[in-house]
């Protein structure tokens, strides 16, 4: 049976596609072990992120499943994710005298500072040559949350990652839903 190097690249794209998939997705995996720890850290063990995420005048904390509390202003969240904005229009208790209501995340801290320096404008991420697991956890947040500039950010560099890993970003863009 004759096949055509078309055809016969699209069988390889498709193999190595699988082959990334269970790399990222295997529950043995050391990249997926260390990016999502199957246990949170107890409370004593939290962290405060770097600046400009540990301002003590924000009125709303993120705790990322590696128990990093983000300090943010919520008028950001408000603006950048309609998701945010469904889940601070649920009545609050009153700011209680520990501080801000906080909300718990199933993110890690790495993929939320990404996704925030993009949205606070002052803090703008380096995304260039971030690893391209980082980049789809970041892109796969940016699209739960409906964050629409973080994701054409997010985009755009994977785009350019493609120049040198085409096989590793068009597997990241089938699993995040971006192939179309």
């Amino acid at each position: 049976q004759f096949i055509n190097p078309i055809q016969e690249h699209a069988v390889q794209a498709r193999a190595w596609a699988c082959r990334l998939d269970h790399f990222f997705h295997n529950p043995r995996s050391q990249r997926r072990e260390q990016a999502q720890p199957d246990m949170a850290p107890a409370p004593s063990e939290r962290t405060k992120a770097s600046s400009p995420f540990d301002n003590a005048a924000a009125d709303i904390v993120l705790r990322t499943s590696d128990a990093v509390d983000f300090r943010v202003r919520s008028h950001i969240l408000l603006e950048a994710s309609p998701v945010f904005t469904s889940i601070l229009s649920i009545p609050q208790d009153p700011v209680s005298p520990d501080g801000p209501a906080t909300i718990d995340i199933s993110e890690d801290s790495v993929t939320m500072e990404t996704l925030l320096r993009i949205c606070y404008l002052v803090a703008n991420p380096t995304l260039r040559g971030r690893p391209l697991d980082e980049m789809e956890r970041a892109t796969h947040a940016a699209s739960k949350y409906e964050m629409a500039y973080p994701l054409d950010m997010l985009c755009d560099e994977l785009k350019f990652a493609a120049k040198k890993a085409s096989f590793e970003v068009w597997a990241i863009a089938c699993r995040c839903g971006l192939e179309a």
